[in-house]
């Protein structure tokens, strides 16, 4: 593929409308994936949550390919993903060709053992704020991987604003339905109230 500006702004455009109107994790996950799989031969995927108070990394979603066992859990500690941990510590991207060279930490023994050979994380940033990483692995280095890296670059900052997008409209509605929850419980609670009134006034 010929990564020139032209190609790679439509490219992220086309990403772009395909995940702008999805409201739940999973269906804008899905479709990210999808989008990204005919343009990035990658062999997994996923987008990794950091929680800064908790140092605790999520995902998003189930990640798509390959599922190394020490990193599938829902949630684990911000030291047990080291290529997320650089990635989110530097603010910037850690590109790895051979994990070999980096076979000291446990969950890239996991990756290798898995099949994977390189991997590429990309730290998540808005408002100058880490929200997490997207990451790619593959069981062969691609081709191409200076224009390809530099194409990830520029899909970051679009995945980064449909992260928090998201994650802004998961905590409103989740306010939204404690609300609810609120007012239910103390309408139960001056119903008897209300009901001994009336019956008081007739």
């Amino acid at each position: 593929m010929v990564w020139d500006a032209a190609t790679r702004y439509r490219l992220l455009l086309e990403i772009n409308n395909a995940i702008v109107e999805h409201t739940n994790r999973v269906d804008l996950f899905s479709q990210l994936a999808n989008r990204i799989k005919k343009i990035v031969p990658y062999d997994r995927f996923s987008i990794n949550l950091y929680n800064e108070k908790k140092k605790l990394l999520s995902y998003f979603s189930t990640a798509e390919g390959i599922s190394p066992k020490a990193i599938s859990g829902d949630e684990r500690p911000l030291e047990k993903g080291a290529i997320a941990r650089e990635a989110i510590r530097s603010r910037q991207p850690v590109i790895i060709s051979d994990l070999k060279k980096r076979n000291y930490w446990s969950s890239v023994r996991a990756m290798l053992k898995a099949g994977l050979t390189a991997s590429f994380a990309f730290p998540l940033i808005t408002r100058g704020k880490v929200l997490g990483v997207l990451h790619f692995s593959f069981k062969k280095c691609p081709r191409q991987m200076d224009e390809l890296v530099q194409f990830l670059r520029e899909l970051t900052d679009v995945v980064a604003v449909a992260v928090e997008n998201m994650l802004a409209y998961s905590q409103l509605k989740e306010v939204n339905q404690n609300l609810v929850q609120q007012m239910s419980k103390r309408l139960i609670i001056l119903t008897p109230f209300f009901t001994s009134r009336l019956q008081c006034g007739r």
